[in-house]
């Protein structure tokens, strides 16, 4: 379903969340890797699964690679659309409480398998409008990486913190317990557009890993 706010912003609704913010337990963190602190239960993992959990690169790369199939990510988007930055999203980023912002749910999967779920908030003022009009576009989702890459927009990823939380969202979708631990992450994805120090975009992001990538 599709409807414009007052404000002209196209909002995507899916019948499974139904806008409805993602909720979530944590059960260990955020810590930032590589601080003195205890539980540090990632440097249990696979060498490789240490590096999707703290690469800077491109997530969706990174699963390509990661997969073996060689096919290509696939982003299933389950919200799009207006809504406000909370305290910890405005500190997060450095901007005002109830700032109005862009906000994206998507699950992104590998030949219908679900294997990360990623929550973007952008405010509205820290987006480049194409590219804002290019997350919006319903017909032809695509992951933000991917987007990125084909703008030629550069980016970084600061502020990496981990934890390990609990969703009954994501436990719905994945078909597992409702207690069931996953493996997070969240960071600031920074991208500035020339000398002029214009935004690209500056988003908060987080990202939970389904247990057949990451289990803990």
């Amino acid at each position: 379903m599709v409807r414009t706010t007052r404000a002209g912003f196209m909002v995507l609704r899916s019948a499974v969340i139904m806008n409805q913010k993602l909720s979530y337990t944590i059960v260990k963190g955020w810590v930032t890797p590589g601080k003195p602190h205890d539980g540090q239960w990632w440097e249990r993992l696979s060498v490789s699964q240490r590096l999707l959990l703290l690469s800077e690169g491109s997530m969706t790369v990174n699963l390509e690679l990661f997969s073996g199939s060689g096919e290509k990510v696939e982003a299933d988007v389950r919200f799009a659309g207006s809504g406000a930055l909370d305290e910890g999203e405005a500190l997060c980023l450095e901007e005002d409480k109830g700032k109005g912002a862009f906000e994206r749910e998507v699950w992104l999967k590998i030949t219908g398998k679900m294997l990360i779920c990623a929550r973007t908030v952008i405010p509205f003022d820290r987006i480049d409008a194409v590219l804002l009009k290019t997350l919006m576009d319903e017909d032809a989702p695509q992951p933000l990486g991917r987007i990125l890459r084909e703008k030629n927009m550069g980016f970084s990823k600061e502020k990496i913190e981990l934890a390990v939380l609990t969703s009954p969202q994501v436990s719905k979708v994945l078909a597992v317990s409702a207690n069931t631990p996953f493996a997070a992450r969240r960071y600031v994805l920074l991208s500035k557009a020339g000398a002029a120090g214009l935004w690209n975009i500056k988003a908060s992001i987080m990202e939970i890993f389904s247990p057949e990538l990451i289990a803990v």
